[in-house]
């Protein structure tokens, strides 16, 4: 795998982040940079991390894991997403909360990071190496989390989103399960 695919593939395992990333960014935070570094550290970590898994489990697990991987990604995808949802719609959205709370930060990882393990999985059957990959993945991962924060935050300023942002989060992660779904066949 050359460079320039390798830097592919990071970046394209980085824009489920970077989706979460901007629509977590758009509900206004006290402290923006204790957002950003939380989920640029959470994200590039798990997307880091589960490449090595996938890797070290290799193509053996793939036949056990595979059938259900979609449906356990939106499963996660899905759950924080309608927890979301109800968060900004219910009475509690006018109070402020941290979104990079453990549980729903750790499952925003664990379900943008799932691909990568897949990816894992392929670059062990292709007896490729792990650790420069999934080090880089990581990497691309935080860089584009931190570009979604930003990016969240502009947005979030300047459209009267106010405690519809969570909403919106929460119906963008909806998609992105739905889209995970799809890409699996499960529509067709």
């Amino acid at each position: 795998m050359t460079l320039w695919e390798l830097l592919l593939l990071a970046t394209a395992l980085a824009m489920d982040a970077f989706a979460v990333a901007v629509a977590t960014a758009m509900r206004p935070e006290e402290a923006p940079h204790r957002l950003a570094w939380r989920l640029a550290g959470h994200f590039g970590f798990f997307q880091a991390a589960m490449p090595v898994a996938g890797w070290g489990i290799g193509a053996a697990a793939h036949a056990v894991v595979a059938p259900f991987d979609h449906w356990l990604a939106f499963v996660l995808l899905a759950g924080v997403g309608l927890k979301m949802i109800y968060g900004g719609l219910s009475a509690e959205a006018a109070a402020p909360r941290d979104p990079t709370r453990f549980l729903t930060l750790l499952g925003l990882a664990l379900a943008t990071s799932l691909d990568a393990f897949a990816a894992g999985l392929s670059l062990a059957a292709l007896r490729l190496p792990i650790l420069v990959p999934a080090g880089l993945i990581g990497l691309i991962t935080a860089a584009w989390t931190l570009l979604g924060v930003r990016l969240g935050r502009w947005a979030g300023a300047r459209l009267p989103l106010g405690p519809y942002a969570e909403v919106l989060g929460g119906l963008v992660l909806l998609a992105l399960g739905g889209r995970v779904l799809y890409e699996h066949g499960v529509f067709s």
